[in-house]
């Protein structure tokens, strides 16, 4: 953790498990942590870290362990998207986990199978944008929270490879690549 006042590095607690190829998006009292791979085996793990009492703290797990996804927290929810369920076939699943509830709900599938889609939320749309299948493409796909249906919208007008999406005043920035 890089403290801003001090310009120093702090170490803090190590996660419940060390995994690799997992997700992390932060939320209002810190980040939290989804899925990932041990000795080559997807998870479901979940875990959530409070920053001001530097506590890590157990989650429900997913329905759909899995590694190379996505997630982004809205509105007191955790959305996973897409990801690798085993050794080499991407998924379409999308979840979302109720912060309040820590309840556990499917939501509507991609069209097709994503690895670590590109996220942002922007008038009350939630947008997978790029890969799909593990190659990165232009797709954008915009899940509607009112209506909870997906639908395609306007590619990308170009492929962007291991860059990032965020949103600012109802418009989606896709950056990098």
């Amino acid at each position: 953790c890089y403290d801003i006042d001090s310009q120093h590095w702090e170490s803090v607690q190590k996660p419940p498990r060390q995994l690799d190829y997992y997700s992390a998006c932060a939320s209002t009292d810190g980040f939290i942590v989804s899925g990932g791979r041990l000795n080559g085996i997807p998870k479901s793990d979940c875990y959530s870290y409070n920053a001001q009492n530097g506590q890590w703290n157990t989650l429900p797990s997913m329905s759909t362990a899995r590694r190379s996804h996505s997630s982004i927290y809205h509105n007191h929810c955790l959305y996973v998207v897409g990801g690798g369920t085993n050794d080499s076939d991407p998924s379409n699943s999308v979840e979302s986990l109720n912060m309040r509830s820590l309840r556990w709900s499917h939501l509507s599938p991609l069209s097709h199978p994503a690895y670590t889609p590109y996220l942002a939320v922007a008038s009350d749309n939630l947008f997978a944008l790029g890969s799909s299948d593990g190659k990165w493409g232009v797709d954008v796909h915009g899940f509607d929270f009112t209506q909870q249906t997906w639908r395609q919208r306007s590619p990308m007008p170009e492929k962007c490879i291991d860059g990032a999406a965020v949103s600012f005043n109802d418009h989606v920035y896709v950056v990098g690549g």
